[in-house]
């Protein structure tokens, strides 16, 4: 049972960063929000940070005795579903970040028009 458990779990922190993926867009205008000599301060903490959010999760079902012999509890199964959701929504958000930061904007914007404007004819 509690590899069913675990494997739900995983599956719906899978799900979710697909559709973190799917958003990027917005995810990306927040991360150009974010001034660039704070991004790589802001994406570390951001990776380092969902850390101890996973594993202090974790360790607060196992304290709690959330974790049998072959399953967890139902409220040691949302929460770990919760933490999970935390941790890759933290990681999705470093990551855009760190994107960002070594794009430097030297991305070409969707709207911009072509350098070579007219043409020459001979």
């Amino acid at each position: 049972m509690f590899w069913v458990q675990g494997g739900t779990a995983f599956l719906l922190w899978i799900a979710y960063g697909v559709y973190q993926a799917r958003r990027a867009q917005k995810v990306r205008q927040w991360a150009l929000s974010v001034s660039p000599t704070k991004r790589g301060l802001t994406s570390a903490g951001l990776f380092l940070g969902s850390l101890p959010v996973l594993f202090g999760g974790l360790a607060l079902v196992n304290a709690l005795g959330g974790f049998g012999r072959d399953r967890m509890t139902a409220w040691a199964w949302i929460l770990i579903t919760l933490v999970g959701f935390a941790f890759v929504h933290l990681q999705t958000l470093g990551m855009a970040l760190l994107v960002v930061a070594a794009q430097n904007n030297n991305v070409t914007p969707d709207s911009a028009e072509a350098s070579d404007t007219k043409s020459q004819s001979l």
